[in-house]
């Protein structure tokens, strides 16, 4: 008895994790193409606790922001942005770059400057590496074209339908022999092989089949339409 409820608890872990941890993360990650840093690394200043690299902007983004620090203390990592003084709003995206050079993430930062020429502090995965500056706007008009727009593969979208389709049947599949032999009692058994059963179980699979499909086309429309979005501001 005691090994079918750890088994039972054990399955209901997965199916949880493959709904609320392992989708979200699948249909929310985009892919960016080769992108190349563009800021110019001029100094580093030693600190007590940790070190920053002050950068000069692309020639593009530097009439607005022409330079930034990427700073490190106690292990968390900091952009800073200095902005020209005659600024007093901004909208700007920053990619972040890992270790193997590949940008993981765009973030997109819009604020009302408090501190005439410095922009906000900006906290980044410790990932990160090292950032790229795109301007889209400044005091309300486009001075720039924004950052690469990522996408998510459409190999991932055939892998996830795949694969969710029989780690959803597996789980449910599973809970079934679970439940039957936790509650059936006598009739363990029958509960396995009757055909009634079968038919939920069926029924199931498709209910959350479909409704994992549906979260993640969802998703897709979302992650295109703030692409979109972020082209539009960029080209107005």
């Amino acid at each position: 008895m005691a090994g079918w409820i750890i088994l039972f608890a054990a399955v209901c872990i997965l199916f949880a994790a493959t709904q609320f941890v392992f989708l979200p993360k699948i249909v929310t990650t985009l892919r960016y193409g080769a992108v190349k840093p563009r800021g110019r690394g001029r100094r580093i200043i030693k600190e007590v606790k940790g070190e920053s690299i002050v950068y000069d902007a692309a020639p593009d983004v530097s009439h607005v922001i022409p330079q930034y620090l990427l700073s490190e203390r106690n292990g968390e990592k900091l952009l800073v942005c200095k902005l020209d003084e005659s600024v007093r709003s901004v909208d700007y995206d920053v990619a972040l770059f890992d270790k193997n050079g590949k940008v993981f993430k765009v973030l997109n930062v819009r604020e009302e400057v408090g501190r005439a020429g410095y922009a906000r502090e900006i906290a980044l995965p410790r990932k990160t590496e090292y950032v790229s500056l795109y301007l889209n706007a400044a005091d309300g008009v486009c001075r720039g074209v924004g950052a690469p727009a990522g996408k998510i593969p459409k190999r991932r979208v055939v892998l996830y339908i795949a694969v969710f389709l029989a780690a959803v049947f597996l789980s449910v599949w599973l809970l079934r022999i679970c439940i039957a032999n936790l509650f059936g009692g006598l009739y363990g058994e029958s509960f396995l092989h009757d055909s009634s059963q079968n038919a939920v179980v069926a029924v199931m699979w498709l209910a959350v089949t479909f409704l994992d499909v549906l979260f993640a086309l969802i998703m897709f429309k979302v992650k295109n339409r703030t692409k979109k979005r972020r082209k539009s501001r960029a080209g107005n």
